[in-house]
């Protein structure tokens, strides 16, 4: 889309540097940018190099901020207009505003609440930025709580029927980034001996007397299974064949001999 916009661009951090070392300029702005950016890069613009994060810093520094406030059960969530220094997600605050969290909301919901409360405060920060009146207020690095790549330790995504129903729920829904790219993985659920992709997770609010694991009830596509609490109901399907391909199947059918309990974690 840049080349057809004839929009200058660069494909990596490496080849930004070195153009923007040739050039002089007052601000640096990362914006939805994956890249931990160099210690020169940030020193190169006059007055300061501006970050936006997902997250209430100093809460929810590093990635995935979003899936781990679904995760962590959080009803406020918010976003960071911030200095970058070398520390990551650790620079003097310039706006910040909470965002609200419904207990309905993927992840995908939460990242276009924050993208919208982002460009709000963009504008509100450029005013500032052309007045010349930016606050910057340090973070208390007291209350930082940082998430890294390798915080997340369920590389396989899989569901634990260990959890409660709310778990499960929101796990999904933390996994769920809806037309986006899913940059950590799909849920998946061992269920009558097979694995499954789950779209969603549906909480019932009753409780069966099976054992966690066992499968209730069967519906179109759909299972319901017990849990160390409520039963919840899988939606969505996608069936793992055993060389790794899926398939969407049109129903799924009980096995036999009734309940089936997955092998223990």
């Amino acid at each position: 889309m840049a080349n057809t916009n004839h929009i200058l661009h660069y494909p990596d951090v490496k080849s930004f540097s070195d153009f923007a070392s040739s050039e002089t300029f007052d601000y640096l702005f990362s914006i939805t940018n994956y890249s931990v950016l160099p210690a020169g890069l940030l020193k190169l613009p006059l007055r300061m190099p501006i970050n936006y994060h997902d997250a209430p810093l100093p809460r929810y520094a590093g990635v995935y901020a979003t899936t781990w406030a679904i995760l962590n059960d959080e009803t406020i969530h918010g976003i960071t207009w911030h200095v970058m220094t070398e520390k990551v997600d650790a620079g003097d605050i310039l706006k910040q505003v909470p965002v609200p969290v419904k207990e309905t909301d993927t992840a995908g919901d939460l990242n276009l609440k924050c993208y919208f409360a982002a460009v709000r405060t963009f504008s509100a920060l450029a005013g500032e930025i052309r007045k010349g009146t930016v606050t910057r207020t340090p973070q208390d690095l007291n209350n930082r709580t940082y998430f890294g790549f390798s915080k997340w330790n369920n590389k396989d995504c899989l569901i634990s029927w260990k959890w409660p129903a709310s778990g499960i729920d929101a796990f999904c829904r933390a996994l769920d980034f809806g037309p986006s790219p899913n940059p950590i993985g799909r849920p998946k659920a061992w269920v009558g001996g097979d694995m499954y992709f789950v779209k969603k997770a549906e909480q019932t609010g009753s409780r069966s007397v099976l054992l966690p694991g066992s499968i209730v009830a069967v519906g179109e596509g759909t299972f319901r299974i017990a849990t160390v609490s409520d039963d919840i109901v899988l939606k969505g399907l996608t069936k793992i064949a055993s060389d790794g391909a899926a398939t969407h199947p049109e129903g799924i059918a009980a096995p036999r001999g009734g309940g089936y309990t997955i092998p223990k974690d």
